[in-house]
């Protein structure tokens, strides 16, 4: 049998749709209830997967590859597993559970968790034009400015991005990781 050799972004690519698929087929409040901390562990992992088809203008120049985590989430364990055994733009990943919004200043990736959804305005300006990906999991956030958002929709999980909370982010999304998502527009304020 002949075999051809893959490029590690179609690698990527396919590993997942493959994993989205698997998800796809899942009934969404099964899935919720019962699957929960798989969730999660999957979150993390397509936050790892992100930062592959993600450019950083400054990333030469870290130490740590960071990802805060703003407000309470079962996330926070498994991107700590992954940054364990895993890099980002070859450095080490370091996971912050941040407190106050301020603390978001010297991350790479903030994830805002639904808990500070009251925040999210305050945040965002905190933020500001920075190189920070914002990602959270709550239902509107990016139509609010976030830039990627897992959501479940019809029973099935994926995610949005905001290209306008990108561009604001001077950060560079590869045309690869746009097919996957649902692309949305950021409302008017």
């Amino acid at each position: 049998m002949k075999t051809f050799p893959v490029n590690s972004g179609y690698k990527f690519l396919l590993s997942l749709i493959i994993l989205n698929s698997h998800i796809l087929g899942m009934n969404a409040r099964l899935f919720c209830q019962t699957e929960k901390g798989h969730e999660f562990e999957l979150k993390a992992t397509f936050i790892h997967h992100f930062t592959r088809y993600i450019q950083w203008p400054h990333t030469e120049g870290l130490e740590s590859f960071d990802i805060g985590i703003l407000g309470q989430s079962e996330i926070v364990k498994h991107l700590e597993e992954i940054a364990k055994k895993k890099t980002v733009k070859n450095k080490k990943m370091a996971i912050k559970h941040l407190d106050q919004i301020e603390d978001i200043q010297d991350c790479e990736i903030v994830f805002v968790s639904a808990s500070r959804g009251e925040d999210l305005d305050r945040i965002l300006q905190n933020i500001g034009d920075k190189n920070i990906l914002t990602i959270s999991d709550t239902k509107g956030f990016a139509h609010r400015g976030i830039a990627i958002n897992f959501i479940i929709e019809q029973g099935k999980m994926k995610f949005e991005i905001n290209t306008r909370a990108l561009e604001r982010a001077g950060l560079v999304v590869s045309s690869q990781l746009k097919k996957l998502a649902i692309l949305v527009d950021e409302e008017e304020t």
